[in-house]
């Protein structure tokens, strides 16, 4: 999902959840996206995309926050020559048959 199409989602969340129309979203000195209009009760959002995926959460209880990523293939081999390039690397090369396709650390 890209920018345009997670800013049109929470226009539309914005108009038929909250009555907001028409209204203008801009980004704070940090990206985070925020409302032109400064009298709009206590409504905070956040928006977040990575590849074809978006996240938007919004709340009437204080700032919220969020962040998605797109999981990439990793080859942990590779990560671990990278780490150990100072140290005699050969010893690991027993586990290159041992890869990771989908990691988070």
């Amino acid at each position: 999902m890209r920018f345009a199409g997670v800013r049109a989602a929470l226009r539309q969340i914005l108009t038929t959840e909250y009555g907001l129309e028409n209204v203008q979203i801009q980004g704070d000195r940090f990206g985070k996206p925020v409302l032109s209009l400064l009298n709009f009760g206590e409504l905070a959002f956040n928006v977040s995309q990575s590849g074809d995926f978006g996240m938007i959460s919004v709340s009437r209880a204080g700032q919220v926050g969020i962040d998605i990523e797109k999981l990439l293939p990793l080859d942990i081999f590779v990560l671990m020559l990278a780490s150990l390039h100072a140290v005699r690397a050969r010893p690991v090369s027993r586990f290159a048959s041992h890869r990771c396709t989908q990691c988070i650390f």
